[in-house]
């Protein structure tokens, strides 16, 4: 953008009352710091009993390694895991993913897969909406254009 009013060749009409949205959100962000920090400041005994009566016993949650230090996945091999694309995601597994195969001729082959949820994506349609045709897909000339 040329200038900061948005005068100059082929850009977006400026509208000047979002200046002055934008300063009265960030000086009431900063109101609400400052209000915040004077009172953590003027009531610690307050702030100290609210904290005190928080529950942060994580014992339920935390998992406990045992004593033999094992487990993790993996074959304990020297070799770093080789390169490769990411298992499908399924909400259960039959087939954990390895690399070297143990079986090559299984009776029921099945694809590997992790546990995970199935995320879809939308597929995105990314581009100018002020554009007047939608022409084919680029990503514009860049900047020295």
């Amino acid at each position: 953008m040329p200038t900061l009013s948005g005068a100059g060749y082929g850009n977006y009409p400026v509208q000047n009352k979002t200046y002055l949205y934008s300063l009265l959100i960030h000086m009431l962000a900063a109101a609400l710091i400052v209000a915040a920090t004077t009172y953590v400041a003027n009531n610690p005994e307050k702030v100290q009993q609210q904290l005190q009566s928080i529950n942060l016993d994580l014992s339920d949650y935390v998992f406990n390694a045992g004593d033999s230090g094992a487990g993790g996945g993996g074959s304990h091999e020297k070799l770093l895991p080789s390169k490769g694309a990411m298992p499908q995601p399924a909400r259960q597994q039959f087939t954990p993913p390895t690399v070297v195969m143990r079986n090559e001729n299984p009776k029921l082959p099945m694809a590997p897969t992790i546990v995970a949820p199935d995320i879809k994506v939308a597929p995105l349609n990314v581009g100018d909406p002020l554009m007047a045709i939608a022409g084919p897909p680029s990503n514009g000339p860049g900047g020295n254009a």
